[in-house]
């Protein structure tokens, strides 16, 4: 089977178990392109789904492996070949979305689907030519409005949230 497909299952199960609502979250693409010897643009498309109740989202990002629910940022970290550094150079990332911006997160009301896309633009200080970098999602925080309260939930299980490795050299 399809490891995506499989992915996007097992969380879908999970987001149903944690939040006891009909939502779904689906990985649609990624991308990652070198741009320069130093630098690369990174890209993870993914969507969300609610049918019981409005979801707030975060725009903004951390370059961190907090998986913590009360976060408003999506977390990423690097992967990287052997004799790469996941903490190398400088990164800097955003959530685009075509969701409406409520309290400076993105709100998807209940009933609609919503698409978002991380992109990371990561530069290294130095040339190595030994290493190649791929950007992987490690926290989605979102939160579920219930009635008049909110519950915070996190997605931890991002494995398949990931890009291919590219080399900067």
């Amino acid at each position: 089977m399809n490891t995506r497909y499989i992915s996007g299952m097992l969380f879908s199960c999970l987001l149903f178990l944690g939040i006891t609502t009909t939502a779904s979250a689906n990985e649609e693409n990624r991308t990652a392109i070198a741009v320069s010897e130093n630098t690369a643009i990174y890209a993870i498309t993914y969507t969300f789904t609610t049918e019981d109740y409005d979801l707030s989202l975060p725009i903004i990002t951390d370059r961190s492996l907090e998986t913590d629910a009360d976060s408003r940022t999506t977390n990423y970290t690097f992967s990287t070949s052997a004799d790469g550094d996941t903490a190398a150079g400088t990164a800097t990332g955003l959530v685009l979305s075509d969701a409406a911006i409520v309290d400076g997160q993105y709100f998807v009301p209940q009933g609609t689907t919503a698409n978002f896309t991380l992109f990371v633009v990561l530069t290294l200080d130095e040339n190595d030519p030994r290493a190649k970098y791929g950007l992987q999602m490690t926290n989605l925080p979102f939160t579920v409005h219930k009635d008049d309260t909110s519950s915070n939930q996190n997605i931890t299980t991002l494995s398949a949230y990931k890009t291919k490795e590219v080399g900067l050299n």
